[in-house]
């Protein structure tokens, strides 16, 4: 099951958009665009970054959420990754891409809007680290 682990290590932080600037470790989501059109896949990466002088090692389970612009969850979905991942100090580690199809829980087409799209860590001592990025369906 670690082929479901597509890990990359960014050895510098500084061209990257720091969602907390604060020290603290952090998820960014990274999609390939913000304007997608109606039902267009849309491929989306969390990115989990250490920003501490040390490794840290995550036991990874995730769960992803999409809201829609009322902050209604439409779609959701728990993430397991086999094994466990090192980042190494001052640099990003890239999770498995999944590709949201544009479709609620129910299975029908989200309508044209704005959607968020949220990424939490499950693991106990990493629960507080999350991260989001809104999109629009056009």
């Amino acid at each position: 099951m670690a082929a479901l682990l597509a890990f990359c290590i960014c050895p510098s932080l500084l061209c990257a958009h720091r969602p907390e600037a604060d020290g603290r470790d952090y998820i960014r989501v990274e999609t390939e665009r913000d304007i997608y059109a109606k039902g267009a896949p849309v491929k989306v990466t969390p990115i989990l970054a250490n920003q501490s002088d040390d490794p840290v090692t995550y036991t990874l389970a995730y769960a992803v959420k999409i809201f829609d612009a009322e902050e209604a969850v439409i779609w959701e979905k728990e993430m397991v990754v086999y094994g466990k991942v090192t980042i190494p100090p001052h640099s990003e580690g890239k999770l498995d891409q999944f590709i949201w199809d544009q479709r609620d829980k129910d299975g029908k087409r989200a309508p044209e809007g704005r959607y968020r799209i949220f990424v939490r860590l499950f693991e106990y001592r990493f629960r507080g680290i999350q991260g989001h990025k809104w999109i629009t369906i056009r």
